[in-house]
């Protein structure tokens, strides 16, 4: 069973940026305008991670607390490992996936909010999106290769997670 790869961003250029990548089974999706869709899988596996500049990262806020939606993610920092870049700021990449729902809107205004939907074997596509995401949210450009392969990493656990546990949903 292929399932749909949904990658949402919001940036703040050279700011912040905050990605939710989520492996989706049964995702159903509905126009609600030009730039909004509306998602909805009763089964997902999600794996949030961004970078926070040093501005975002002294405030010292919860990614739970953050104003900005470039910065906010639903978790604390404790569930994140933490990659130092530099003095630019920092990488955060979710430990624990987590299974979930998926239901809301998502937005591409054709600049800082996007989403995309892949098929979960189109890899290159979505290393180019992920890599094209870090660097508008201002990762240094010699730490956005290994940025993109900790997430690429990530994601492949989660894929094998899933497909392990779409066996025991069919059996």
């Amino acid at each position: 069973m292929i399932q749909t790869v949904l990658l949402e961003t919001v940036v703040k250029p050279n700011v912040s940026g905050v990605a939710r990548l989520a492996m989706c089974r049964g995702l159903q999706c509905r126009s609600t305008g030009p730039r909004t869709t509306f998602i909805s899988a009763n089964f997902a596996g999600v794996i949030w991670f961004a970078f926070y500049g040093r501005e975002v990262e002294s405030n010292r806020w919860e990614p739970y607390d953050q104003p900005s939606a470039a910065a906010y993610m639903p978790l604390p920092l404790s569930k994140f490992s933490k990659s130092e870049l530099g003095r630019r700021g920092i990488f955060l990449l979710q430990n624990t996936p987590r299974v979930e729902p998926i239901r809301g809107t998502a937005v591409s205004d054709g600049k800082d909010r996007r989403y995309e939907l892949l098929s979960e074997e189109d890899l290159p596509t979505l290393r180019l999106m992920v890599g094209d995401f870090l660097r508008r949210s201002g990762v240094p450009s010699n730490d956005v290769q290994s940025c993109v392969e900790s997430i690429i990493r990530r994601h492949s656990t989660l894929a094998k997670a899933m497909k392990g546990a779409a066996c025991l949903l069919v059996s």
